[in-house]
């Protein structure tokens, strides 16, 4: 297993005091230098060099975490893991402060801008993605009911859209203004939809 030491680039005096093993290549130091950050095989740990204890309980991922990279004001925390999502957590609380909203291939790069306000992430198949942060919370999307929608689902790719599913057609629409947009399609037959018989659930 791997060990973390610390050292006092003064002195040259190791800490002595005990440091988790087993952690992975994924290592970062707040900017103060009070608390070390190390990736494991399922989690982030937040350790106090003073101390070498954990600031609080591990910030938990679905794999072994590739990256860390923590923002220049030492507040929050970025981590790619390799379960496709990138993470980004207040570590003055431990607890995770932008949900992951897309899901990338295993091991897919993902960094951060140095001002901390845009993620990108990539893919395997080329697209990159970019993300703003610190934007305010998002507004509704409200879309006029018609009593011909029977259901609506996210369509795949970039830009994100909707798709929603009309008895004889599926109308795209963007989810920045609900306006319609491209990639919708006519269904080869009318779905067959008896009255007081809507479609529940799409799978795909």
């Amino acid at each position: 297993q791997n060990d973390v030491r610390v050292y006092d680039l003064v002195s040259g005096a190791e800490n002595t005091k005990r440091l988790p093993r087993g952690v992975n290549f994924a290592r970062a130091v707040t900017p103060d230098g009070k608390r070390l950050l190390l990736g494991r095989d399922t989690d982030v740990q937040v350790i106090d060099i003073a101390t070498g204890e954990l600031a609080f309980p591990p910030l938990p991922h679905g794999g072994p975490v590739n990256g860390l990279t923590v923002f220049a004001d030492g507040t929050r925390l970025f981590t790619n893991c390799v379960d496709g999502f990138a993470r980004i957590w207040d570590i003055r609380t431990g607890r995770l402060a932008v949900e992951p909203i897309l899901k990338q291939d295993p091991r897919a790069p993902a960094t951060m801008t140095p001002d901390g306000k845009q993620l990108i992430t990539f893919t395997a198949k080329g697209p990159a993605y970019r993300f703003q942060l610190d934007r305010g919370a998002a507004e509704p999307l409200l879309l006029q009911r018609e009593h011909r929608i029977e259901h609506t689902v996210f369509a795949e790719g970039s830009p994100h859209r909707l798709l929603r599913l009309l008895a004889g057609a599926a109308v795209a629409l963007d989810v920045t203004t609900g306006a319609e947009t491209e990639g919708g399609f006519a269904n080869p037959a009318s779905l067959a939809v008896g009255a007081g018989s809507p479609i529940r659930a799409v799978y795909s």
